[in-house]
C-alpha cells in the first residue's frame, strides 16, 4: 500500500544477489496489485525469484 494522494515511486533492491528495479504506479483509488515482470504478466503478490539472471524489472499498477 502507497497513500492515494502518491502517483507512484521507482525503487532497486538486490535480494540474493538479484537486482530488483521496481516501478510502482497508481491507477486507481484501491490497493489492487497487478505485476508485470520483465515484460510477462504474473499471477498474485510475489515476484518470483528468477534464475540465471541478474537484473529483473518489476513493473507494479495498483488499481
Amino acid at each position: 500500500m502507497i497513500p492515494r494522494d502518491w502517483p507512484g515511486f521507482s525503487a532497486r533492491r538486490v535480494f540474493h544477489g538479484v537486482v530488483f528495479d521496481i516501478t510502482v504506479k497508481r491507477a486507481g483509488e484501491g490497493n489492487n496489485v497487478s505485476l508485470v515482470v520483465d515484460g510477462e504478466p504474473v499471477e498474485g503478490d510475489v515476484v518470483p525469484l528468477p534464475s540465471g539472471k541478474s537484473e529483473v524489472k518489476v513493473d507494479v499498477t495498483l488499481s
